[in-house]
């Protein structure tokens, strides 16, 4: 048994999103402002609604000694940490990366390059039929 004492969550909006019910419609709190409920009085609602919603199982003694703070600062603070881990990765590991690609790529060309000149210079010659054979196979299962 738990030793909440208030009513358990989840909190709804109720009769005309200005009363706050409990998960069986019993009405929990109303919000009005003034004389005249309107936007402000619903969006009070709402907002109680969704705080109470969000801080299940969490003691009403942690949330006053202000836990839920530090804990959004401790995530405020790792979501910045991961962010600039993230941007180091892209700028230490990706660029040169990048660069080693294009480079492999312009030397895979220049062998293409050559083993077409090789190809064309042998391919009349009965001697090299297999070395041809060889080459044009190769040149069909490259894929620039």
């Amino acid at each position: 048994m738990s030793d909440q004492k208030h009513t358990p969550e989840p909190w709804k909006l109720g009769f005309k999103d200005v009363f706050v019910s409990d998960r069986l419609g019993n009405q929990v709190a109303g919000c009005s402002t003034g004389s005249i409920i309107g936007k402000e009085a619903k969006a009070n609602a709402a907002r109680i609604v969704a705080a109470v919603n969000y801080c299940k199982g969490t003691p009403n003694e942690e949330l006053e000694a202000g836990s839920l703070e530090q804990l959004k600062a401790e995530g405020d603070h790792f979501q910045s940490e991961y962010t600039k881990f993230r941007q180091g990765l892209y700028e230490v590991n990706i660029i040169p990366l990048q660069n080693e690609i294009a480079k492999l790529k312009a030397e895979r060309d220049e062998l293409i390059r050559i083993l077409k000149v090789v190809e064309t210079a042998i391919s009349h010659d009965r001697s090299y039929q297999n070395t041809h054979r060889a080459i044009t196979t190769i040149l069909n299962e490259i894929k620039p």
